[in-house]
């Protein structure tokens, strides 16, 4: 059985795989999967940016890497998202059983869906802990932050 991750948004802190850092608890999630399943990576960015960036963030044993290469193609995210449908049914038409798909937009994902592959869509927050806009909050003074209890 095979697992599909879509590295963006689900494992990378973003869309561009050549500046961005893997989520906390990214390689947790990869290695549950790669434990039960072959898992298969699809991925927007091409196929040796992607390869460098998954062992860089020690994710290293994928069965496959479908790699969209959107710069090089001018894909936008509609045709992307055909992309990764086409290759789900490529996938399904090969014979291969599909035990989960996995991404954090529900463009592909509802059509995958209907298409009867198990689907779990990871919302990811997109806060960074520790991190605030000083342009809309400006330190405050200690005493309007605590109040006294007596």
């Amino acid at each position: 059985m095979i697992a599909i991750i879509n590295v963006e948004h689900v494992l990378a802190h973003g869309a561009d795989l050549r500046s961005i850092a893997s989520y906390r608890g990214a390689s947790l999630l990869y290695e549950a999967m790669a434990s039960q399943y072959q898992v298969l990576a699809m991925t927007m960015a091409n196929e040796e940016i992607a390869r460098w960036w998954l062992k860089r963030e020690r994710m290293p044993k994928w069965a496959n890497i479908h790699a969209a290469d959107v710069l090089a193609t001018g894909m936008n995210g509609d045709d992307y998202n055909e992309w990764q449908v086409m290759q789900v049914r490529a996938i399904l038409a090969a014979g291969w059983e599909i035990a989960f798909y996995v991404d954090s937009e529900f463009g592909a994902h509802q059509r995958v869906h209907k298409m009867g592959v198990n689907t779990l869509v990871i919302h990811r927050n997109q806060i960074i802990p520790g991190w605030r806009n000083l342009e809309t909050a400006s330190p405050r003074a200690w005493d309007t932050v605590v109040v006294d209890s007596d």
